[in-house]
């Protein structure tokens, strides 16, 4: 299928819609969902949210889209959050969070190059599903061996720091005065 991307360098990509999800910390992909055609962004943040909550056993109660979901008709407990909209009387923190948005999409520009979903091999929708679910999965774990060697690292840096040699030397003079 032909997706008409509205870019100078890449006007069209071939292949099916993705709904990717992130945590709102650390940038941990909590859910993925496969939008069979090409359906308006906004019709799909029901489904999106709902995969979210069935995955993660956590309501949702807010939603940062970018402007794509302009237009949604969500009525769910959620608040949707519009990158780009007015932000006059939001708070600090809200604000923060709405540019928050602009950190999931080199999240998906990773999961296209370095995880292989920029193209699938494998057959029909099902394989397209299944090749979105793995790449997410192996980008989750790459944050995760990651997160395991640098705790490992640091408790290698701590363990040396701790002088283990000038306490054998000092037990041996010990013996040796005695």
């Amino acid at each position: 299928m032909c997706i008409s991307k509205g870019k100078a360098h890449k006007r069209y990509e071939f292949g099916q819609k993705v709904s990717v999800t992130s945590a709102n910390r650390g940038n941990w992909i909590v859910g993925i969902n496969l939008c069979a055609g090409n359906p308006y962004d906004g019709h799909t943040l029901l489904q999106a949210i709902a995969t979210t909550e069935s995955i993660t056993r956590v309501s949702v109660t807010d939603a940062y889209v970018d402007k794509g979901y302009r237009g949604n008709h969500y009525n769910g407990d959620a608040t949707v959050h519009i990158s780009g909209s007015s932000s006059r009387q939001l708070t600090r923190t809200l604000k923060k969070r709405r540019k928050r948005r602009s950190a999931v999409e080199p999240k998906i520009g990773h999961l296209k190059s370095d995880n292989r979903m920029g193209r699938c091999f494998l057959k029909g929708l099902t394989g397209d599903e299944i090749n979105a679910v793995l790449a997410a999965a192996g980008s989750n774990r790459q944050k995760q061996l990651l997160a395991i060697a640098h705790a490992l690292v640091f408790w290698l840096v701590r363990r040396l720091e701790t002088p283990i040699l000038p306490r054998m030397h000092q037990t041996r003079l010990a013996a040796l005065s005695i």
